[in-house]
C-alpha cells in the first residue's frame, strides 16, 4: 500500500554544485531523494513518488536551460515531455489537489521555450508550477531565489505573483555560494543596423549570428541569460520599440506592455548596457540623465543626471566593469574631433552617486565611428574609431585612454554589448593514450582518452573534443562515457566510428568523460612506423581556459615485427526474448601456426537493447567494457541480458594467437530477436470478465457473435464470420474462408484451413493464419501473429508486435511500434514502417525495408534486398548476393557471405563487404568502405570517405572529395576517372603490386601523346610521401595541379609501370 505523507519531497541532482549544503538546509519535515547523473533522472523521480500520494510540493533542484530541466543522465523538454507523458502522468497521482511543483533550474522559464515548456508541465501533472527566467542562486553570481516567474500566457495553473514555499531556509540560500547554470560564453557582440555580429577581438573581424526585428543604435547584454535587449532607433513619443535577441534560440522577443499594447520609449538611445542585477542603463545623446529600461514593458525612467568631471551630453557607448558592478565606463562625443572616457558611479547608496570621473581623451582617435564599447573576454576594455577613413577596433588602457590597435573592423558598427560580469572560467584537461610502446601489425589496439574539469568554477557546454587517429589503425569504433554529471548534444557526440572524430560535450564542475577507442592495426602497417594519435580539446569562444597547455593529448607507439600468421575470428549468432538472460555461444577462432590466446571486445550493443556481462549476472557477473579482453576459458562466460524493448543487436570481437598477431577482419556476434516461440505477455483483463459462452458453427456459413465474457467461438465448415467482443476470446475459423475479429481484450485468433481474414483490433491478441493465404491485421496493442502455410499478408499496427511469416511468400509491414518479423521460407517481403524495427528475412530472396526508426535487418540465406530508410540502421546481407541500401541515417552495412553490393545512401555510413567479391558504393555523407575478403570494388561517394579494401585483389574508385584509400593486402587497382576526384591520400601503395588506373581520364581528346607517363605525370617529394600531379588541361598551357598523395612513398621509384594509361 502507498504511504501517505503530506508533506514534501525534494530531489536533488548529485551534479549540482555543493549539493550537500543544499541537503542539510533541507526541513526536516521534507524527504530528501538524490538523483544520480547516470540513470535517467525521470524514472529515478517517477520511482521515489510510486510510494507516496497526497504530496503537497515535490522540489526539484538541478541545472537549467531555457525550457529544459537536466535531470541525471537526461534532459527534460517540451520535446521530450510527450515521451514521458505516462511517467509524468504517475507524478500527477502522487500529488495532492493543488498541490506546488518547484524547478529550482537556472533560467527554465526563459524565453518562447521555456514558456512552452512550463505550460506542457502545467497541463500534464497539472500542479502549481514555480520555476524562474533568471539564474537561481547566490546574488554574487548574478543569481536570485526569485522563483515567481509570470508568464505571458497563463490559461493554466503557473504560479504568478505569490512566491512559492522553497525547500531551503534562508541561511541556506544566503551560504550556497553558486547557481544553478552553466557558463554563458562571454562574446562581444556588435550591430551594424539590425545584424547582430560577434567580434573576434585578435584582429577586428566579425561574423553575422543574427538579425534584430528592427534597426538600433543601443544594444546590452543580460547576465542571467546571455539575451540581447535593444531599442528601436526612431524618436517620438513610444517610438521607440524595445525588444531581446536570445541567442541561444536566434529569436527576437517584442516587450509588450501590462495591458498587451506596444511599449516604446520616448528618446533615441544612442548607449545601453546592463548591470550585474539585470537593470538595463541607457543614455541618450541630448542630455546627461541616466535611465533605466523597464524588462517587462520596456518603459524608460529617470535615475538623475550625471554631474562632475565635466561630463557632457553626446554620442557614444557605456559598459559597466566586469569586476565592479557600480563602475560604469562612459565614452562620449560632444562634438567633431572630440572623444573623452569617464567612468560613473550607479550605486545608490554611495556618496558619489552618479559622479563622473575624467579618463582621458584616446590619443589619435576621432570622434567618427565611435559609438562602441565593451568589455572582452580578456577584461580589457574596446571601443570603435574611424581613422583615415578605416573603421578600426581599440583596446583602451582604463586607467589613462591609451588605445592600441587591433585591427580593422569592416564595419561602422553601431553598439557593443557584452555580459557586465567576469568571463566564466573553466580549467579543462585531457589524458590517457593506449598504454603501450609497441604494437603488432593486425593486433587489437585500445585508446582511452580521458577529458575532465578538475577545478572549473561553472558548468560548461559544447567543450570540443577532436581525436585523430592514424590511418594504420582501421575498423575503429569509439565510446563515451560522463562520470560526475554532464550530457551529449547529439547521439553522434557519444558514440561512432572512423579515423577522426570531432565531437562535443557538456560537463558539469568536476566531471569527466571517457572515451574509449578501439580498433585493428593494419596487417600492412610498415614495420618501424610510429603511430601517432592526438586530441586537441577546447572551449566554447568566450569561455576563459587557465591551461592551454593541458588541452593537447598525443600518444605514440611503434609498429614491431610480427612472427606469426594472423588467426581468423568465427561469426556467432542466436536468438533470445526480450527481457531474458542467455548464455551467449562461446567465442571461437582458428589458427593456422599457433594458439588463440584472448580475445577482444571492440564493439557494444546499445544499452537500450540490453546489457553484455562476463559471467551470469544471476551469480555476480559484471558489465562488459569496450575493449575487453577475454581469455580462452572465459569465451563461453558471456552472457546477455535483453530489456523488454529488446529487438536484435549486434557486436564485434576479433582474436589474438600466442605470437602476438591479432585478426585484422573482427568477427560478428548476432543475437536476434525470437518472434515466434511464446506470445508476448498478455495485458491484464477487466477484473469483470468472467467465463462465457462456447459456440459451435455448422456446415453453412455461421455468423458467431460473443459476449461481453470470455467466449470460445469455432467457425467449422462454411465461411464464417466470428465476433469476439469484449474480454479474451478464444476464435476458432476451421474449414472455408473466414473473417474472425477479435474486438475488444487479449484474444486468440486461428484461421485454421481456408484463405481466412484476421482482425486483432484492441489488445494483445494471438493471431494464427494456418493454411491458406491469409491476411492478418494486429490492431492495437502488442501482438504475435503468425502466418502459417501459405501466401499471407500481414499486418502489426499499433504496438510492439512479433510477426512470423511461416512457409509461403509472405508481406509483412510492422506499422507503430519496435516490431520483430521473421519471414521465415520463400521469397517475402517485409516493411517495418515505424519504430525500431528488426526484420529477418531467414530462407528465401527476401526484400527487408527498414522505414522510420533505427532498424536491424538481416537478409539470411537467399538472394536479398535490404533497405535501411530513415534512421540509424543496421543491414546483415547473410549467405547469399545480396543488395543493401542504407538510405537516410548513419547505417551500417555488412555483407556476410556471396557477392553483395552495399550502398550507404544519403548520409556517413561504414559498409563491410565481409567474404565474397562485393561492390561497395560510398553515396553522399562522409562514409567508410570496407572490402575484407575477396576481389573487392569499392567507389567512393561524394563525401570524404576512408576506403579499405582489405584481402585480396581490390578495385578502389576514389570519386571527387578527399578521401583516405587504403587497398590492404593484394594487387589493388586505384582508379580515377575524371579531373574532379583529386584530393585522395593512399596510405599502402606498394610500387611491386599495385597500380593507379588513369585510362578513363586520359581517353579524352586532350590527351593526345603516346608517352603520357612522360608528357602529363610528374612526381615530389613532400617530407615522407610523394605527390602524384598531373596536367589537367592535356596538350594544352600549364594545368598541372596536385591529383593524389601516396603516403610513405619515395618519389623516384614510382614509374610509368605503375600507371595504367
Amino acid at each position: 500500500m502507498p504511504v501517505t505523507l503530506p508533506t514534501s519531497l525534494v530531489f536533488i541532482d548529485r551534479t549540482v554544485a555543493d549539493y550537500q549544503t543544499l541537503i542539510n538546509g533541507v526541513s526536516s519535515a521534507s524527504t530528501v531523494v538524490v538523483l544520480e547523473p547516470h540513470l535517467n533522472g525521470v524514472e529515478q523521480i517517477t520511482r521515489a513518488l510510486s510510494s507516496y500520494t497526497q504530496i503537497e510540493s515535490i522540489h526539484i533542484v538541478s541545472h537549467g536551460e531555457p525550457g529544459c530541466l537536466l535531470l541525471g543522465s537526461t534532459r527534460l523538454t517540451s520535446e521530450a515531455i510527450a515521451h514521458y507523458a505516462n511517467q509524468l502522468q504517475q507524478w500527477k497521482a502522487a500529488l495532492a489537489d493543488g498541490a506546488e511543483l518547484v524547478l529550482y533550474g537556472c533560467r527554465v522559464a526563459a524565453g518562447a521555450v521555456g514558456a512552452k515548456f512550463i505550460e506542457q508541465l502545467t497541463q500534464v501533472t497539472g500542479a502549481t508550477i514555480a520555476a524562474s527566467d533568471r539564474l537561481v542562486g547566490h546574488a554574487s553570481l548574478g543569481g536570485s531565489w526569485n522563483l515567481t516567474y509570470q508568464p505571458a500566457v497563463r490559461a493554466h495553473r503557473v504560479r504568478a505573483n505569490a512566491a512559492p514555499h522553497l525547500a531551503f531556509s534562508s541561511a541556506t540560500r544566503e551560504a550556497y555560494a553558486a547557481v544553478l547554470a552553466v557558463g554563458i560564453p562571454n562574446l562581444v557582440y556588435g550591430v551594424v543596423g539590425n545584424d547582430i555580429r560577434v567580434l573576434n577581438l585578435t584582429n577586428g573581424s566579425s561574423n553575422s549570428v543574427g538579425a534584430l526585428a528592427f534597426p538600433t543604435f543601443a544594444i546590452a547584454r543580460e547576465s542571467a541569460t546571455g539575451r540581447i535587449y535593444y531599442v528601436e532607433n526612431v524618436d517620438g513619443v513610444n517610438g521607440g520599440r524595445v525588444a531581446y535577441w536570445d541567442p541561444e534560440t536566434n529569436t527576437n522577443t517584442p516587450l509588450t506592455s501590462a495591458n498587451g499594447g506596444r511599449t516604446g520609449v520616448d528618446t533615441i538611445f544612442l548607449k545601453l548596457a546592463q548591470s550585474v542585477t539585470g537593470l538595463i542603463y541607457g543614455l541618450n545623446a541630448t542630455d546627461t540623465n541616466l535611465y533605466t529600461i523597464d524588462q517587462i514593458t520596456g518603459a524608460a525612467t529617470v535615475v538623475g543626471a550625471i554631474t562632475g568631471g565635466g561630463f557632457t551630453a553626446g554620442s557614444g557607448d557605456i559598459a559597466f566593469d566586469p569586476n565592479n558592478p557600480n563602475r560604469l565606463f562612459v565614452s562620449v562625443v560632444p562634438g567633431p574631433g572630440i572623444f573623452n572616457l569617464y567612468t560613473v558611479d550607479t550605486n545608490p547608496t554611495s556618496p558619489t552617486f552618479l559622479e563622473a570621473t575624467f579618463i582621458g581623451q584616446p590619443a589619435g582617435l576621432t570622434n567618427v565611428g565611435a559609438g562602441s564599447l565593451a568589455f572582452g573576454q580578456d577584461g580589457e576594455l574596446y571601443v570603435t574609431s574611424q581613422v583615415s577613413g578605416v573603421d578600426n577596433l581599440y583596446r583602451l588602457n582604463q586607467t589613462t585612454a591609451a588605445p592600441t590597435l587591433v585591427g580593422p573592423t569592416g564595419f561602422g558598427f553601431g553598439d557593443f554589448g557584452s555580459l557586465p560580469t567576469p568571463t566564466a572560467s573553466v580549467d579543462i584537461s585531457v589524458t590517457g593514450g593506449d598504454g603501450r610502446s609497441t604494437v603488432t601489425p593486425g593486433s587489437p589496439i585500445t585508446y582511452t582518452i580521458t577529458v575532465s574539469s578538475p577545478s572549473s568554477t561553472v558548468d560548461l557546454r559544447n567543450i570540443n573534443v577532436n581525436t585523430l587517429i592514424p590511418s594504420e589503425v582501421t575498423n575503429v569504433n569509439w565510446t563515451a562515457t560522463i562520470t560526475g554529471g554532464g550530457s551529449f548534444p547529439t547521439p553522434a557526440d557519444q558514440s561512432g566510428s572512423g579515423n577522426t572524430f570531432n565531437t562535443r560535450v557538456n560537463l558539469n564542475t568536476g566531471a569527466s568523460v571517457v572515451y574509449t577507442v578501439t580498433g585493428i592495426v593494419s596487417p600492412n602497417a610498415n614495420i618501424g612506423n610510429v603511430l601517432t594519435a592526438t586530441t586537441t580539446i577546447s572551449v566554447p569562444t568566450g569561455i576563459n581556459d587557465p591551461s592551454i597547455p593541458n588541452n593537447v593529448l598525443t600518444d605514440t607507439t611503434t609498429v614491431a615485427t610480427q612472427s606469426s600468421t594472423p588467426p581468423n575470428s568465427a561469426p556467432v549468432s542466436t536468438t533470445l526474448t526480450p527481457g531474458s538472460v542467455i548464455n551467449v555461444p562461446p567465442l571461437s577462432g582458428t589458427d593456422p601456426d599457433g594458439s588463440i590466446a584472448s580475445f577482444t571486445i571492440l564493439t557494444l550493443p546499445p544499452a537500450s537493447q540490453g546489457t553484455l556481462f562476463l559471467g551470469n549476472p544471476a551469480s555476480g557477473g559484471t558489465p562488459v567494457t569496450l575493449g575487453q579482453t577475454l581469455q580462452p576459458n572465459q569465451a563461453n562466460q558471456l552472457f546477455f541480458q535483453s530489456t523488454t524493448g529488446f529487438t536484435g543487436v549486434t557486436f564485434n570481437y576479433t582474436t589474438t594467437d600466442n605470437s602476438g598477431a591479432s585478426d585484422a577482419t573482427p568477427a560478428t556476434v548476432t543475437l536476434s530477436g525470437r518472434g515466434s516461440v511464446s506470445p508476448p505477455p498478455p495485458e491484464e483483463e477487466e477484473d469483470d470478465c468472467k467465463p462465457g459462452i462456447r459456440r459451435r458453427g455448422n456446415r453453412s456459413s455461421n455468423t458467431l457473435v460473443g459476449t461481453p465474457d470470455e467466449d470460445t467461438l469455432i467457425g467449422f465448415a462454411g465461411n464464417d464470420r466470428l465476433y469476439g467482443r469484449a474480454c479474451g476470446d478464444l476464435l476458432d475459423g476451421g474449414l472455408g474462408q473466414d473473417i474472425l475479429r477479435g474486438a475488444g481484450g487479449n484474444d486468440t485468433l486461428r484461421g485454421k484451413q481456408g484463405n481466412d481474414r484476421l482482425f486483432g483490433e484492441r489488445g494483445t491478441d494471438v493471431l494464427n493464419g494456418g493454411l491458406g493465404n491469409d491476411r492478418i491485421d494486429g490492431g492495437l496493442g502488442n501482438d504475435l501473429i503468425l502466418g502459417g502455410i501459405g501466401s499471407d499478408r500481414m499486418a502489426g499496427r499499433d504496438g510492439n508486435d512479433r510477426l512470423d511469416g511461416g512457409r509461403g511468400i509472405d508481406v509483412m509491414l510492422g506499422g507503430r511500434g519496435n516490431d520483430a518479423m521473421d519471414g521465415g521460407g520463400d521469397r517475402d517481403i517485409l516493411r517495418g514502417d515505424t519504430g525500431n524495427d528488426i526484420l529477418n528475412g531467414r530462407l528465401g530472396a527476401d526484400s527487408l525495408i527498414g522505414g522510420f526508426g533505427d532498424d536491424q535487418l538481416f537478409g539470411g540465406v537467399g538472394n536479398d534486398r535490404l533497405v535501411g530508410r530513415n534512421g540509424q540502421d543496421l543491414l546483415v546481407g547473410g549467405a547469399g548476393r545480396d543488395r543493401m541500401f542504407g538510405d537516410f541515417g548513419i547505417d551500417q552495412l555488412d555483407g556476410g557471405r556471396g557477392g553483395d553490393v552495399l550502398n550507404g545512401g544519403r548520409t556517413g555510413d561504414t559498409l563491410r563487404g565481409r567474404q565474397g567479391n562485393d561492390l561497395l558504393i560510398g553515396g553522399l555523407g562522409w562514409d567508410t568502405l570496407i572490402g575484407a575478403i575477396g576481389r573487392d570494388t569499392l567507389r567512393a561517394g561524394s563525401g570524404q570517405d576512408t576506403l579499405d579494401g582489405g584481402y585480396g585483389a581490390d578495385t578502389l574508385v576514389g570519386n571527387f572529395n578527399a578521401d583516405t584509400i587504403t587497398g590492404g593486402a593484394g594487387r589493388d587497382r586505384f582508379v580515377y576517372l575524371a579531373a574532379k576526384d583529386r584530393g585522395d591520400r593512399i596510405t599502402d601503395f606498394n610500387r611491386n603490386s599495385d597500380r593507379i588506373d588513369l585510362s578513363r581520364l586520359f581517353r579524352s581528346s586532350i590527351y593526345g601523346r603516346a608517352n603520357k607517363f612522360a608528357a602529363y605525370v610528374r612526381r615530389s617529394q613532400v617530407g615522407a610521401d610523394t605527390i602524384i600531379r598531373l596536367d589537367l588541361n592535356g596538350d594544352r598551357a600549364g594545368g598541372f595541379r596536385s591529383f593524389i598523395t601516396l603516403e610513405n612513398v619515395t618519389a623516384n621509384t614510382i614509374t610509368a609501370n605503375n600507371f595504367i594509361f
